[in-house]
């Protein structure tokens, strides 16, 4: 009982933090209460998990005091400066639901149940939820700080923990143990349905805005959640949901503010999930730079007249990004890091040109779960019927950017495929199915776009 209330505690103080984050950036008032509700807890969990790795940086103590004390000065600023925003942001006015709506409100809302349910009757035990991620928060918790030779101990006493990764995963679960003062296998992967539950309530608010449409924003949500794929990745502690969910946040937040420059809460809140894809995973080094050419593709259609509402904001996010990103990769290359699955090393024309065979496997590889009804439902046929039928409409104005991040995703990834010099079976056979969950939300989202009837 006493570590339920610690938990719920946890979860209050966590959302907390990542409200007053939006707060504080949305003094336009762009983002609607239940939006702010939605992007609360990934916020806080995300950016937590960062200063968590900074205040190990500095071989301080991870305790509760130290990692809150820091968001005071932000929620204390916000409600003497910002406490109208603040209440706009709490201020809930839903409009009663039609027969049709509470028809896929009932499903939609039966999923997200049986999700935590699924989620937290089992302890974390899938093998890379454990090896990867559960090993190094216990290994962080029980250090209380992060070790100088942490990922040296990674490395050389556990096999196929990727001391490699990035530590968003291992540092959150890090700071449910720290909160509630001990380990629980069951309780801390709450993280991951509460993921889940906050991102569907963020993409209906983002697919409300675009289409206009409630009814529909309504459906295209539950289509999401009811994937198999999708919502089973909410219940085992892995960090494929987690990446997708940033990186779908951090381009749909782009391409708000593509719409309308003016909007740069829109440019800031996308900015702060594509760090935390890039600290999610490894391949968030190739959905930034997703996101990077399209911020750049952008910039070229706008021409030489862009002026400089666009071109400032649009150079520091640039910036922001690339001075992290380099200070990651400085990082990992002075302790020696290497991804043994893709790696600098293995970019080459003779990688290329000698992988280029591999090509038909990728595609049947592809296919299976184009027809893999069990996992995918039929998301992945819908796309390639839309995408036949409504080319010209995938590639005109706003559209363009969507399709051009998920045919720059399937060509990065096959790029990788086709370069990597580990064992090609086995990474495409056990890596694929996990990584079209970094790219379905973005789809879900395009087929709804696509499925309007007029142009937006």
């Amino acid at each position: 009982m006493k570590e339920s209330l610690y938990t719920f505690l946890w979860i209050f103080l966590t959302a907390f933090i990542g409200f007053n984050i939006v707060v504080f950036l949305d003094r336009k008032k762009l983002i609607t209460p239940l939006e702010a509700i939605g992007l609360s807890f990934p916020l806080g969990i995300g950016v937590i998990s960062v200063e968590m790795f900074i205040i190990g940086l500095f071989r301080a103590q991870l305790r509760t005091g130290l990692i809150l004390t820091p968001w005071l000065v932000l929620i204390v600023y916000n409600y003497i400066f910002l406490r109208p925003y603040s209440k706009n942001k709490l201020s809930f006015k839903i409009n009663p639901l039609s027969g049709p709506e509470k028809i896929i409100f009932s499903f939609l809302s039966f999923e997200v149940i049986y999700t935590f349910f699924r989620a937290l009757i089992k302890p974390i035990e899938s093998y890379d939820s454990v090896a990867i991620h559960a090993l190094k928060s216990k290994m962080l918790y029980l250090a209380g700080t992060l070790p100088r030779d942490f990922f040296t101990q990674v490395a050389n006493n556990f096999h196929g923990a990727h001391p490699d990764y990035p530590l968003l995963v291992p540092m959150s679960e890090a700071w449910f143990y720290v909160f509630v003062n001990g380990f629980n296998d069951f309780l801390v992967k709450s993280i991951f349905p509460l993921c889940f539950i906050s991102f569907l309530i963020v993409f209906y608010s983002i697919l409300k805005k675009v289409l206009n449409n409630r009814p529909n924003a309504l459906l295209f949500t539950f289509g999401l959640a009811s994937i198999a794929q999708f919502n089973a990745y909410a219940t085992i502690g892995a960090a494929d949901l987690l990446i997708g969910i940033m990186f779908c946040l951090s381009f749909l937040y782009l391409y708000l503010w593509m719409k309308n420059c003016q909007n740069r809460t829109y440019l800031y809140i996308s900015l702060i999930f594509s760090i935390l894809t890039l600290w999610a995973k490894n391949e968030g080094l190739l959905l930034i730079a997703i996101t990077l050419t399209t911020l750049f593709l952008f910039l070229l259609r706008k021409g030489p007249g862009g002026n400089k509402e666009i071109l400032i904001p649009a150079s520091g996010y640039f910036l922001t990004i690339i001075a992290i990103t380099l200070g990651w990769l400085g990082y990992g290359n002075f302790l020696g890091f290497v991804n043994e699955n893709f790696n600098f090393s293995m970019i080459s024309l003779k990688t290329f040109s000698s992988g280029l065979n591999r090509i038909p496997l990728i595609l049947y590889e592809y296919q299976k779960h184009v027809f893999g009804f069990k996992k995918w439902n039929i998301i992945w046929i819908v796309l390639l019927v839309l995408l036949a039928a409504r080319f010209k409409k995938s590639v005109k104005d706003d559209a363009f950017y969507i399709t051009a991040v998920i045919f720059m995703f399937f060509i990065g990834y096959s790029l990788v495929y086709i370069m990597s010099t580990m064992d090609f079976n086995f990474l495409l056979t056990k890596t694929s199915s996990r990584f079209l969950l970094h790219i379905l939300p973005v789809c879900i989202f395009w087929i709804a776009c696509m499925t309007k009837e007029n142009n937006y």
